[in-house]
């Protein structure tokens, strides 16, 4: 949605660092619905995006990190590396 890698970082660092370690973390990806704002928006890098869940996963290890949104837009190959460097907990929107 436009923010930077230190963005995200900053974000986990948050998370990481509070009294509890959240029970879930779900990280998505844009999902770009024409006619919304964040329509053109630049693409993530896929390799930050999965680095951005093992980082995640490495630094609330008790913590649900769940890919909840965009799979369906990645490739079979960036599928397999963010959901295998991590134990990520599947979630769908008819499990929720």
């Amino acid at each position: 949605m436009g923010e930077s890698s230190t963005d995200r970082a900053s974000l986990l660092l948050t998370l990481a660092n509070l009294p509890e370690h959240p029970e879930s973390v779900p990280i998505n990806q844009l999902v770009k619905v024409p006619g919304t704002p964040l329509h053109g928006a630049a693409d993530v890098d896929p390799f930050d995006f999965v680095r951005t869940i093992a980082v995640a996963r490495l630094l609330m290890p008790r913590s649900h990190v769940r890919l909840s949104a965009g799979r369906q837009e990645m490739s079979d190959e960036i599928r397999h590396f963010a959901f295998s460097p991590a134990r990520i907990r599947f979630s769908t929107a008819r499990s929720c």
